[in-house]
């Protein structure tokens, strides 16, 4: 097992707020209806504030660094610019504040791996990180690319095979998501469904084999893929950004099939959820959560540090479930601590479910 010795999140700088998107929306289609739309899923939906890492969505703003014009929207080749202009420096910080909370020295950490699904570069992040903190030069790097929203447990998996196989090791974690750099101007119901929920951030972790309580450690992994879902979920590299696919069919399959395949992930995970004292879900929106609660039979207050995070931060990819254990440890008693176990999960491409346990100690 692997003990998370610090976490630290980041939102994005600049909070938006949810209207001024729809603002925003209106300048990009141009059309009534659709601007209708939007404010009728702000008023319905879950999500009151946005973070952007980019001033652009700011009224006052007048230096925007990629959307000049929100009625003629930039190249992919762009975004890639802006992103591995911000990716350093947001990065950076977040990792200095990780290896601070968890008193570690930097020439102790032993692994590096980065991980994002908004934005990609080579040589990449973890090279720039490396050497911007002076890490040990023997420094073993890692990164996990285009994963989708389930990345952080690609990494935190591979985090945890590290320690498991040398216990002397120590691995420095960080995920950046910049979701605001792919805005577009599609008219389909997904995008739509995408501008709204999407927001940035960036979270970082320091684990190793030992460290001080109170803390998460990972006991588990868990990988399931649902069958004939292929396309459901999906994210195509376009001319104008990253482009979202979230079938309607989506919300019916989960229905019917999400029982059954959390049945089978306690059983690999020998525990039954009788077991399980808290959840760590991946929001990637109002229908997910509902889904989990209806597959685990949960009342609406055992998801409530997922719910908080959608609210006050909306979907940042990857970084998200990060936001959520953080909320979790947030919301201890700390003189009263006891052992607890914990689920976490999330969805991604394909359409495929990451699972993890972990206990709170």
């Amino acid at each position: 097992m692997a003990k998370i010795l610090s976490i630290v999140t980041t939102p994005g700088t600049h909070s938006v707020s949810i209207d001024r998107m729809a603002e925003i929306y209106g300048e990009m289609i141009g059309e009534k209806e659709m601007v209708k739309k939007m404010k009728a899923l702000i008023r319905a939906g879950p999500v009151r504030q946005k973070h952007c890492f980019l001033p652009d969505f700011l009224k006052e703003t007048e230096k925007p660094l990629l959307y000049r014009s929100f009625s003629q929207l930039p190249t992919t080749a762009k975004r890639m610019e802006i992103y591995k202009e911000l990716a350093y420096g947001i990065a950076d910080n977040a990792c200095r504040l990780a290896l601070q909370r968890s008193q570690t020295d930097k020439e102790e950490i032993t692994h590096l791996i980065t991980f994002s699904c908004t934005g990609l570069y080579a040589p990449g992040l973890e090279f720039e990180l490396y050497e911007g903190l002076g890490l040990n030069p023997f420094l073993k790097k890692f990164t996990v690319n285009y994963m989708g929203c389930h990345a952080a447990f690609h990494a935190l998996r591979l985090a945890h095979l590290i320690i498991e196989n040398s216990n002397q090791s120590k691995v420095l974690l960080v995920g950046l998501e910049i979701c605001s750099l792919h805005l577009s101007n599609n008219k389909s119901d997904d995008n739509l469904l995408a501008n709204y929920l999407f927001s940035d951030g960036c979270a970082a972790c320091v684990l190793g084999a030992e460290g001080p309580i109170p803390g998460f450690e990972t006991l588990d992994f868990q990988y399931t893929s649902f069958a004939e879902s292929k396309g459901l979920m999906a994210w195509d590299i376009g001319n104008l950004g990253f482009e979202m696919k979230l079938d309607r069919k989506l919300p019916s399959l989960l229905k019917k099939n999400l029982n059954a395949v959390l049945e089978n992930t306690f059983q690999q995970f020998q525990k039954d959820i009788g077991e399980i004292d808290e959840f760590a879900i991946h929001p990637g929106g109002k229908n997910i959560l509902t889904a989990f609660e209806e597959a685990l039979y949960l009342p609406s207050d055992k998801l409530y540090s997922s719910r908080e995070t959608l609210a006050q931060y909306g979907n940042m990819s990857s970084v998200t479930v990060l936001f959520v254990l953080e909320g979790l440890l947030n919301n201890l008693d700390n003189s009263k601590i006891e052992p607890k176990n914990v689920y976490a999960a999330a969805f991604g491409p394909g359409i495929s479910l990451e699972s993890a346990l972990i206990r709170l100690c």
